[in-house]
């Protein structure tokens, strides 16, 4: 009675301990074989559950929690040929269940990926017992390794490889059981020896500990092993079509064609393998070879209402492979913990996929820009992507709905959209109804308002899978191109000295200011980039003084303005709303050359504005982006390359580009600046041949506003004029050098 109960205790310990974690190391697909290993035989096959059990329990630590389990190697029986082989567990958290059935698996087709794969198959190669104790002891260094040790030294590299970091062994001889002999034990003698003979007890537990501690070690170490042989699996599908080619018969049936590469090895003279295409009850089927097999199968006379089915591609038959394997147990995954070891036999075998297209909806958002005229005068166009605009999609109803008439399609929506895509920057966003386990059907597309675009287009369905042009098969990737107008336009001007002014006469060699004026886009705030630039004439240097500013454009009459007249903007009606900090708002480059070198290249300048910057600004400005200009002032200078009287041009460029990626390109007026000049010759009024020396000129122009109120600037009126006048200083000599003058005297000639 009391080894009855110490027995059930042993066994309950197994279920509890000796287990692996099914449900997340392994995939649910490439199972090679049906229910052809069994472990509880209940009497039908001589032999033992138990291959080798050993008297030491390692203590380890498994995600946190510390405890200890006996290490056993189990017969598991293969059923077809009567053959019992020697396997361990590999997990520790799911119990044995005797009355499993058990599927043979690819160590590459489970998750454990890579070297995790190869290291399990090294293990069960180089442990015990496919090499016997004495060996394996041999290799890892160890004089006088026993079969219990050998046996806890592979059962715990098996975990440990299997288990990674979440497994961490503290001891490897955490308890030493003499008790525990099961009559059921293949080779009970070896595994009781060490029992009988006293080497079992407390005072070598040390011995022990170390002993397993450097087999487990070697076994750890080990290079990973390749597949000597493989199974057929899933995984032997190399690549297979991505939809069938259906050709229309006469009397309105299909042939339905595919096309698989799978690869399979043939590893005895009986092996024998078929691929078969599947569709309905209708299928076609073609004998494979050793190796890789491209394989092309048509499916006769199938109906039209099949056709949309999916395919399905099965390979079947009888296959002998020889290495290590994973032994899963079959049905719900919690089922039995799995096992591994070294098998060769010939077992049936099935592995299938499906020939399903990917259903895909793409979408390519773009609007129109004008790009200017053919040669007949005729306006050209090109399409450019517009980003960030989203589409929802609302199942109206599956396939067998729609074809049945079942649904009604009035453009209602649906309650929550089953999906939203958002197009990237070049305008492009997909859903793989596929990959979302959205099923085949009919569904209303609605797509969302945006800041940038004047509206979104009318809500539209589509069919997935659609027919194709002539009607004899089914397209699975569909492509739309709705179209958008962008909101809007943006414009750029640009003055000098003042706003409202096109031309001025500036004197040479000093400072004035350039005006731009530009305006702000209502999707500012999630604009991309907003760059102001500007490249001088070679004929005028960047003098620096950039301000950067939002600015009211309340505009007045003009007094002297006439009806129909534009109102221009006076600078007493002027506000500004924000100053703009450069480095925060907006990065300043500049491009300061020598403009009188040999090659005069041009000074040039851009602000950027930054993203806060943008953000500033549109807060500023709230929803009167039309009353308000984003103005630049900065100074140049008239400089030696002019020739005095010629004006001399300047523009600015805004590139703008907006919320949904869409670029506005646009080009100021031209203002002009000139510095004037004048050749004197004094003559004798009687003689004009006769040249005069001595006559001293002076120039003279209006006094400006400032000038005017400033009582430290000298004036002087002259003759009827109203306003006074100042003295103007000049450059008397033609390549505006040197230091200017306020007159100039008549010489000889």
């Amino acid at each position: 009675m009391k080894m009855m109960k110490r027995t059930l205790a042993m066994l309950l310990a197994l279920m509890l301990t000796c287990s692996m974690l099914a449900t997340s190391v392994f995939a649910d697909d490439g199972y090679a074989a049906t229910d052809s290993y069994v472990l509880n035989y209940n009497g039908a096959y001589n032999g033992s559950k138990w291959q080798y059990f050993s008297p030491y329990w390692p203590g380890y630590t498994y995600e946190g929690t510390k405890t200890y389990t006996q290490s056993i190697s189990f017969s598991l029986y293969n059923t077809r040929n009567q053959k019992p082989f020697p396997v361990y567990c590999t997990d520790l958290d799911t119990g044995l269940d005797d009355n499993s059935n058990f599927r043979r698996l690819n160590l590459e087709d489970s998750t454990y990926a890579g070297a995790a794969a190869g290291l399990l198959r090294s293990i069960v190669l180089k442990g015990f017992p496919n090499v016997d104790a004495a060996s394996l002891g041999a290799a890892a260094g160890v004089e006088g390794l026993t079969v219990g040790e050998a046996v806890a030294a592979t059962q715990a590299a098996i975990w440990q490889a299997a288990h990674g970091s979440r497994l961490t062994f503290t001891d490897f001889c955490r308890t030493i059981d003499t008790e525990w002999t099961p009559s059921a034990t293949a080779h009970y003698d070896d595994c009781n020896a060490e029992i009988k003979n006293g080497y079992a007890i407390a005072a070598n537990e040390a011995l022990i500990e170390s002993h397993i501690q450097a087999a487990f070690n070697y076994l750890t170490s080990l290079a990973p092993t390749a597949p000597s042989a493989v199974a057929v699996s899933n995984n032997s599908f190399a690549s297979w079509s991505d939809a069938p080619v259906l050709t229309k018969n006469e009397d309105g049936t299909y042939n339905v064609t595919v096309e698989a590469t799978v690869n399979v090895e043939m590893n005895a003279d009986d092996d024998a393998l078929t691929l078969t295409a599947v569709l309905g009850g209708y299928s076609a089927s073609v004998a494979l070879a050793d190796g890789p097999n491209t394989k092309t199968l048509t499916i006769e006379n199938v109906p039209a209402d099949q056709i949309h089915n999916d395919v399905i591609l099965n390979i079947d038959g009888q296959q002998t492979v020889s290495d290590v394997f994973l032994f899963d147990a079959v049905g719900d995954r919690d089922t039995s913990q799995s096992l591994i070891g070294m098998n060769d036999s010939q077992l049936p075998v099935h592995a299938e996929v499906v020939v399903q297209a990917e259903r895909i909806i793409n979408f390519y958002k773009t609007s129109k820009v004008a790009t200017g005229t053919d040669e007949n005068g005729n306006a050209t166009y090109k399409r450019v992507p517009l980003e960030g605009i989203a589409f929802d999609l609302y199942l109206a109803g599956t396939m067998e709905e729609y074809e049945s008439g079942a649904i009604d399609l009035d453009y209602s929506y649906y309650g929550q959209a089953d999906y939203t895509v958002t197009t990237d920057e070049d305008g492009r966003a997909s859903v793989s109804l596929t990959k979302n386990d959205l099923p085949d059907g009919v569904y209303l597309v609605v797509e969302r308002s945006h800041a940038a675009i004047e509206k979104p287009v009318d809500a539209f369905y589509v069919v997935v899978p659609a027919t194709n042009e002539s009607g004899t098969g089914w397209v699975y990737e569909i492509n739309i191109e709705p179209k958008n107008e962008v909101k809007g336009k943006v414009e750029i001007g640009k003055d000098v000295i003042e706003l409202g002014n096109d031309s001025s006469s500036v004197n040479a060699q000093e400072p004035f200011t350039w005006i731009i004026s530009a305006d702000i886009p209502h999707d500012l705030a999630n604009g991309k980039t907003y760059v102001i630039s500007d490249t001088l004439d070679n004929r005028l240097d960047y003098a620096g003084n950039l301000k950067v500013q939002v600015e009211s454009i309340a505009a007045q009459k003009d007094e002297a303005s006439t009806e129909g007249e534009e109102t221009t903007e006076s600078e007493a009606s002027i506000k500004v709303l924000v100053e703009l900090k450069e480095g925060t708002d907006y990065y300043l480059v500049v491009t300061d050359n020598d403009s009188l070198a040999e090659d005069k290249p041009s000074d040039s300048f851009a602000v950027s504005l930054t993203a806060k910057g943008m953000q500033k600004i549109s807060n500023a400005v709230g929803a009167n982006n039309d009353a308000y200009k984003i103005r630049v002032y900065f100074d140049a200078k008239i400089n030696s390359n002019a020739e005095m009287g010629t004006e001399i041009p300047n523009k600015a460029t805004l590139e703008y580009r907006n919320s949904v990626g869409y670029d506005f390109s646009v080009e100021s007026d031209k203002p002009v600046v000139q510095t004037g000049g004048i050749n004197l010759v004094k003559v004798d009024a009687a003689t004009p041949s006769t040249k005069l020396e001595g006559a001293v000129f002076q120039v003279y122009r209006n006094a400006t506003v400032a000038e005017v109120a400033d009582e430290k600037i000298d004036k002087i009126p002259l003759g009827d004029k109203s306003a006074p006048m100042v003295l103007v200083s000049f450059y008397n000599n033609a390549d505006l050098s040197g230091e200017p003058v306020t007159s100039v005297t008549s010489g000889e000639d």
